[in-house]
């Protein structure tokens, strides 16, 4: 079971560091960074000593693809669960972090199109509807 709640226990731990960020502390960034690079790549967890190495990082920008590539396959089949919503939320921090907030963001953006894609675009119909009044003002 330890294993099954991995991509929880990786992204509640990096949230605690990053949370321990005081003045924009750079090893508390590094050390989330690592933290989400071990998962990403599937390597064993080690504890943080420097900043991840480049080939790390391009590890695990590759192993969350793949793994994205996975948890939507389960969500178009409607397996949602905790951990795949973590394994997300990872993914898109540990992007934010490495390579920008833009990119998170995309991975979020990909998510919820898998998962509420006929269901966001009525709310967006919906909001245009009622924001007519409000142009015309």
């Amino acid at each position: 079971e330890l294993q099954s709640n991995a991509p929880l226990l990786y992204f509640w731990y990096a949230e605690v560091e990053l949370a321990n960020n005081s003045a924009n502390d750079r090893e508390s960034s590094s050390r989330g960074i690592h933290i989400l690079s071990c998962l990403g790549s599937g390597t064993k967890y080690n504890p943080f000593k420097s900043q991840a190495s480049s080939l790390l990082l391009l590890r695990a920008h590759q192993g969350f693809k793949e793994k994205l590539r996975t948890v939507w396959s389960s969500w178009v089949r409607g397996i949602i669960n905790d951990q795949s919503v973590a394994l997300i939320c990872s993914a898109a921090l540990f992007e934010e972090l490495t390579t920008g907030w833009d990119v998170g963001i995309e991975v979020l953006n990909q998510a919820f199109s898998m998962v509420l894609p006929g269901y966001v675009s009525s709310v967006i119909d919906l909001l245009l509807e009622n924001m007519g009044p409000l142009r015309q003002v």
